[in-house]
């Protein structure tokens, strides 16, 4: 797992950024597996994404991510399961450094409902990845994510794409 730090030729510190990857090989096949049918794997696909640079306002974002996670135990085995949630109707209103601000349409529900989400893609209605949920504030109602296309660069170099 690698983890971003940002610096400035003018500061001799480095800052930490809510970042993180993993690099994966080339021509590697994701599968998922159905709780149902515990013998069958079925292949993901893998799309490349294109960021935007900044959210656009007056429309919509979106995310979705497993909150609450838990161990639970089928045919023998220990699995890890959990609540999949899907929160639409975000709408950007704010940047701060390289972090956008989104306002939830309904009341925060508190951090345990958001917890498990970091990392979360933010997708607008018209299908354009913006950046990932890394926070919130419950007094605002408020979600935090990083930008994409802040470190887009930093993630071409390392992969070859420059």
């Amino acid at each position: 797992m690698n983890f971003l730090l940002k610096g400035s030729i003018s500061s001799e510190k480095l800052e930490d950024v809510d970042y993180s990857y993993v690099e994966v090989p080339i021509g590697l096949v994701a599968y998922r597996q159905e709780i149902k049918d515990l013998g069958t794997l079925i292949p993901i696909t893998v799309h490349q994404i294109q960021f935007t640079e900044k959210p656009i306002e007056n429309i919509q974002y979106g995310f979705c991510g497993m909150i609450k996670p838990s161990l639970e135990k089928h045919f023998g085995d220990v699995c890890l399961g959990g609540d999949i949630k899907i929160y639409t109707g975000l709408e950007f209103i704010r940047t701060e450094g390289d972090y956008f601000i989104f306002q939830l349409p309904i009341k925060h529900p508190g951090h345990e409902y958001f917890k498990g989400c970091s990392g979360a893609p933010i997708q607008s209605e018209k299908g354009d990845i913006v950046a990932l949920v890394c926070g919130g504030n419950t007094a605002k109602n408020e979600i935090r994510a990083i930008s994409l296309n802040t470190y887009k660069t930093v993630i071409d170099l390392l992969v070859g794409n420059i």
